[in-house]
């Protein structure tokens, strides 16, 4: 697993190579290309939505209507919790509201022969009143068991059997986990020290061990306001546990098959510009108070020429001036 990190990755549309001289350098020309910083960062693919579903009150499991597996609809029962109590409770409070409510009629038919006094259709009102509380209750009560889909997705995993109790509820008890798979996104970490340049928007580059190889696009949808301890540890025994990072959503936008739960990689491109004169840093002497290169005219020998430079790149950097596309410089063989 690759440490995250900040690689300047740069394509160039040709270097050519010259020749050699004999002091073992090479002659390259100036060329146009391309140039890409990227923040590369380690991270676990999630459903664009996932959710571990808990019970609003603790119980028994009646049964699990759905399976590890299955597809579901936005509040679309999943599982059932013990029921029968509340369901013969919501049945005696129907008949009690059916039974207040053919009072108040009578009542009110009453008054208005002048029959009963007003305190009898007042306390037939609250009576009704009463009973559809207590209908309500009930119905409220037996719906709490029944635990149902958030959103449209596919169960995970289910964390019970049928028949065992649940005794908490919240996240501490979930019965469930449920995941949007239609969208997918990598949950990245980016080093702390590089998070200041990643943004809302930027493309990205996912690959995988699990697919070797492949590349899939995406895009940065989030970057977290705050910083936290890493989660993503590597193999690396040099790697720093305590390391700060911050978490970044990244949307895949290619169809893959990159399923929940596996690592992956993610190199958020931070810079591109094109169409820029880039050389081999190895060609640029930083020694002095300007940088120059050696650059050949004619065929003659090399003359020293200050540049001043731009953007720098994983072992190339960005010429703003001093070279043309085509000029002919100096590059130590390696």
């Amino acid at each position: 697993m690759k440490k995250a990190g900040v690689l300047v990755v740069l394509f160039v549309s040709i270097l050519a190579v010259s020749g050699c001289n004999n002091h073992g350098q090479e002659i390259r020309k100036v060329e146009r290309g391309t140039i890409r910083k990227t923040v590369v960062a380690t991270g676990r693919v999630e459903g664009w939505r996932m959710a571990d579903v808990s019970a609003r009150v603790p119980g028994r499991i009646e049964t699990y209507l759905k399976a590890e597996g299955d597809s579901v609809e936005e509040a679309e029962p999943v599982v059932l919790l013990e029921r029968a109590d509340f369901m013969a409770r919501l049945k005696e409070a129907l008949a009690g509201e059916k039974l207040a409510r053919l009072t108040l009629e009578r009542t009110r038919a009453l008054r208005s022969r002048g029959d009963v006094p007003q305190e009898a259709l007042d306390e037939a009102e609250a009576a009704f009143e009463r009973a559809t509380a207590q209908r309500e209750l009930a119905e409220s009560s037996l719906a709490d068991h029944v635990v149902r889909a958030p959103f449209s997705g596919k169960i995970l995993k289910t964390y019970f059997e049928t028949g065992e109790a649940i005794s908490g509820v919240g996240p501490s008890a979930p019965l469930f986990r449920l995941a949007d798979l239609g969208r997918l996104k990598i949950v990245a970490e980016v080093d702390e020290t590089d998070a200041g340049t990643v943004r809302d928007g930027q493309k990205a580059v996912v690959t995988s061990d699990a697919f070797r190889g492949e590349t899939f696009e995406g895009v940065v949808r989030q970057v977290a306001s705050a910083a936290g301890r890493k989660k993503a540890l590597s193999d690396d025994p040099r790697e720093k546990l305590d390391a700060k990072v911050v978490e970044t959503e990244i949307e895949i936008l290619s169809p893959t098959e990159l399923k929940p739960g596996m690592t992956a990689q993610a190199r958020i491109v931070t810079l591109e510009r094109e169409g820029v004169l880039i050389v081999s840093a190895a060609a640029v002497d930083t020694g002095r108070e300007d940088p120059f290169v050696s650059v050949r005219v004619g065929g003659k020998d090399p003359v020293r020429r200050a540049v001043r430079l731009g953007e720098r790149g994983d072992g190339q950097v960005e010429v703003l001036e001093g070279l043309s596309e085509g000029e002919e410089i100096l590059v130590p063989r390696r």
